[in-house]
Protein backbone atom coordinates (compact mmCIF):
# COMPACT_ATOMS: atom_id res chain seq x y z
CA UNK A 1 0.00 0.00 0.00
CA UNK A 2 2.69 2.44 0.60
CA UNK A 3 4.57 1.58 -2.39
CA UNK A 4 1.03 2.30 -4.17
CA UNK A 5 0.99 5.61 -2.16
CA UNK A 6 4.30 6.83 -3.20
CA UNK A 7 3.77 5.72 -7.15
CA UNK A 8 0.69 8.05 -6.67
CA UNK A 9 2.12 11.07 -5.49
CA UNK A 10 5.28 10.60 -8.32
CA UNK A 11 2.51 10.21 -10.90
CA UNK A 12 0.90 13.42 -10.06
CA UNK A 13 3.57 15.68 -10.21
CA UNK A 14 4.40 14.51 -13.33
CA UNK A 15 4.32 17.09 -16.53
CA UNK A 16 1.47 17.36 -18.34
CA UNK A 17 1.37 15.23 -21.09
CA UNK A 18 4.36 12.67 -19.70
CA UNK A 19 3.29 9.00 -18.82
CA UNK A 20 4.50 7.92 -15.74
CA UNK A 21 4.48 4.19 -15.24
CA UNK A 22 4.07 2.80 -12.00
CA UNK A 23 6.10 -0.83 -11.55
CA UNK A 24 4.41 -2.37 -8.78
CA UNK A 25 1.13 -2.06 -9.90
CA UNK A 26 1.49 -1.59 -13.50
CA UNK A 27 -1.10 1.40 -13.74
CA UNK A 28 -0.47 4.29 -16.42
CA UNK A 29 -1.42 8.11 -15.35
CA UNK A 30 -1.39 10.81 -18.11
CA UNK A 31 -1.56 14.56 -16.53
CA UNK A 32 -3.34 16.56 -19.20
CA UNK A 33 -4.53 20.55 -18.62
CA UNK A 34 -6.45 22.84 -20.80
CA UNK A 35 -7.41 26.54 -21.01
CA UNK A 36 -9.85 28.83 -23.04
CA UNK A 37 -10.25 32.19 -23.32
CA UNK A 38 -13.25 34.00 -23.86
CA UNK A 39 -13.61 37.55 -25.58
CA UNK A 40 -16.57 40.01 -25.41
CA UNK A 41 -17.11 43.04 -27.17
CA UNK A 42 -19.98 45.13 -25.79
CA UNK A 43 -21.61 46.18 -29.59
CA UNK A 44 -23.80 49.06 -27.25
CA UNK A 45 -20.71 50.75 -27.98
CA UNK A 46 -20.28 50.23 -31.78
CA UNK A 47 -23.78 50.79 -32.64
CA UNK A 48 -23.95 54.13 -31.26
CA UNK A 49 -21.04 55.56 -32.62
CA UNK A 50 -22.00 54.11 -35.77
CA UNK A 51 -25.72 55.96 -35.43
CA UNK A 52 -23.81 59.26 -34.12
CA UNK A 53 -21.77 59.45 -36.86
CA UNK A 54 -24.73 58.87 -39.47
CA UNK A 55 -26.96 61.16 -38.35
CA UNK A 56 -24.27 63.75 -38.83
CA UNK A 57 -23.35 62.60 -42.03
CA UNK A 58 -26.90 63.13 -43.00
CA UNK A 59 -27.48 66.27 -41.55
CA UNK A 60 -24.57 67.49 -43.53
CA UNK A 61 -26.82 65.80 -46.71
CA UNK A 62 -29.82 67.78 -45.63
CA UNK A 63 -28.22 70.84 -45.55
CA UNK A 64 -26.05 70.37 -48.97
CA UNK A 65 -29.34 70.02 -50.05
CA UNK A 66 -31.01 72.72 -48.48
CA UNK A 67 -28.28 74.96 -50.35
CA UNK A 68 -29.30 73.68 -54.03
CA UNK A 69 -32.63 74.07 -54.15
CA UNK A 70 -32.64 77.15 -55.47
CA UNK A 71 -30.67 76.15 -58.29
CA UNK A 72 -32.42 72.69 -59.15
CA UNK A 73 -35.93 74.80 -59.19
CA UNK A 74 -34.03 76.71 -62.03
CA UNK A 75 -32.64 73.88 -64.01
CA UNK A 76 -35.14 71.23 -63.21
CA UNK A 77 -32.79 69.20 -61.81
CA UNK A 78 -33.22 67.00 -59.04
CA UNK A 79 -31.47 67.65 -55.50
CA UNK A 80 -28.82 65.07 -54.05
CA UNK A 81 -31.11 63.34 -51.39
CA UNK A 82 -29.54 59.98 -51.63
CA UNK A 83 -27.04 61.59 -49.28
CA UNK A 84 -29.30 62.27 -46.34
CA UNK A 85 -31.32 59.48 -47.12
CA UNK A 86 -28.34 56.19 -46.93
CA UNK A 87 -26.99 58.37 -43.74
CA UNK A 88 -30.05 58.51 -42.46
CA UNK A 89 -31.17 55.04 -42.79
CA UNK A 90 -27.96 53.70 -41.38
CA UNK A 91 -28.46 56.16 -38.37
CA UNK A 92 -31.67 54.60 -37.69
CA UNK A 93 -30.74 51.31 -37.74
CA UNK A 94 -27.75 51.34 -35.84
CA UNK A 95 -29.76 53.33 -33.37
CA UNK A 96 -32.04 50.36 -33.28
CA UNK A 97 -29.45 48.08 -32.73
CA UNK A 98 -27.57 50.17 -30.27
CA UNK A 99 -30.92 49.81 -28.17
CA UNK A 100 -31.36 46.12 -28.98
CA UNK A 101 -27.46 45.80 -27.59
CA UNK A 102 -28.33 47.93 -24.45
CA UNK A 103 -31.43 45.43 -23.89
CA UNK A 104 -29.17 42.54 -23.59
CA UNK A 105 -26.95 44.03 -20.95
CA UNK A 106 -29.64 44.99 -19.24
CA UNK A 107 -31.97 42.13 -19.29
CA UNK A 108 -30.50 39.79 -16.69
CA UNK A 109 -30.07 42.62 -14.31
CA UNK A 110 -32.93 44.64 -14.38
CA UNK A 111 -35.75 42.69 -15.64
CA UNK A 112 -37.61 40.55 -12.62
CA UNK A 113 -36.85 37.20 -13.46
CA UNK A 114 -40.75 36.27 -13.77
CA UNK A 115 -40.84 38.12 -16.74
CA UNK A 116 -37.57 37.46 -18.58
CA UNK A 117 -39.02 33.64 -18.12
CA UNK A 118 -42.17 34.39 -19.83
CA UNK A 119 -40.77 36.04 -22.36
CA UNK A 120 -38.62 33.21 -22.94
CA UNK A 121 -40.74 30.29 -22.63
CA UNK A 122 -43.67 31.63 -24.78
CA UNK A 123 -42.05 33.41 -27.31
CA UNK A 124 -45.77 34.07 -29.67
CA UNK A 125 -47.03 35.82 -26.76
CA UNK A 126 -44.23 37.69 -25.78
CA UNK A 127 -44.19 41.60 -26.55
CA UNK A 128 -42.56 43.55 -29.79
CA UNK A 129 -38.87 44.65 -29.34
CA UNK A 130 -39.16 48.01 -28.71
CA UNK A 131 -41.78 47.17 -25.62
CA UNK A 132 -39.77 44.24 -24.18
CA UNK A 133 -36.55 47.59 -24.59
CA UNK A 134 -39.16 50.04 -22.55
CA UNK A 135 -39.77 47.32 -19.77
CA UNK A 136 -36.48 46.58 -19.53
CA UNK A 137 -35.20 50.37 -19.08
CA UNK A 138 -38.68 51.30 -17.01
CA UNK A 139 -37.05 48.51 -14.83
CA UNK A 140 -33.61 49.14 -14.76
CA UNK A 141 -33.68 53.23 -14.59
CA UNK A 142 -36.26 55.79 -13.80
CA UNK A 143 -37.71 56.76 -17.32
CA UNK A 144 -41.02 58.10 -18.37
CA UNK A 145 -42.44 55.11 -19.85
CA UNK A 146 -44.76 57.05 -21.88
CA UNK A 147 -42.58 58.78 -24.14
CA UNK A 148 -40.32 56.41 -24.59
CA UNK A 149 -42.92 53.76 -25.59
CA UNK A 150 -43.70 56.60 -28.31
CA UNK A 151 -40.05 57.20 -29.00
CA UNK A 152 -39.33 53.51 -29.33
CA UNK A 153 -42.23 52.39 -31.51
CA UNK A 154 -41.46 55.77 -34.28
CA UNK A 155 -37.71 54.37 -34.23
CA UNK A 156 -38.93 50.71 -34.99
CA UNK A 157 -41.26 51.82 -37.56
CA UNK A 158 -38.81 53.49 -39.31
CA UNK A 159 -36.29 50.72 -38.91
CA UNK A 160 -38.94 48.46 -39.85
CA UNK A 161 -39.97 50.19 -43.02
CA UNK A 162 -36.00 50.86 -44.37
CA UNK A 163 -35.16 47.05 -43.74
CA UNK A 164 -38.40 45.46 -44.67
CA UNK A 165 -40.62 48.11 -47.94
CA UNK A 166 -43.63 47.38 -49.17
CA UNK A 167 -43.99 48.49 -52.81
CA UNK A 168 -47.15 49.47 -54.08
CA UNK A 169 -48.57 50.62 -57.22
CA UNK A 170 -50.20 54.13 -57.10
CA UNK A 171 -51.61 56.08 -59.74
CA UNK A 172 -49.96 58.89 -61.41
CA UNK A 173 -51.88 61.67 -62.42
CA UNK A 174 -54.49 61.99 -65.32
CA UNK A 175 -52.47 59.62 -67.76
CA UNK A 176 -53.20 56.41 -65.75
CA UNK A 177 -50.28 55.61 -65.79
CA UNK A 178 -49.21 53.14 -62.81
CA UNK A 179 -45.77 53.84 -61.21
CA UNK A 180 -44.46 52.19 -57.94
CA UNK A 181 -43.94 54.32 -55.09
CA UNK A 182 -42.45 53.14 -51.88
CA UNK A 183 -44.31 53.16 -48.56
CA UNK A 184 -41.14 54.42 -46.93
CA UNK A 185 -42.12 56.98 -44.16
CA UNK A 186 -40.14 59.51 -44.16
CA UNK A 187 -36.14 58.53 -43.42
CA UNK A 188 -34.54 61.61 -42.94
CA UNK A 189 -33.84 63.43 -39.21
Amino acid sequence: MKRLRASFFASSRARAGENVTVPVTAVTARATASASIAVQTQLLFHWSDIAIAHERLAWDGRRRAEQMRDEAVKTGQGLPIEIELRASMVAIAAASHALDALYGELRDLALPAEIAQKWKSDRRSRPSRPRMIRETLKHGFSISAQRWETELEELFALRDAALHPETVPRASGPSSRREYGSRIRRLSL
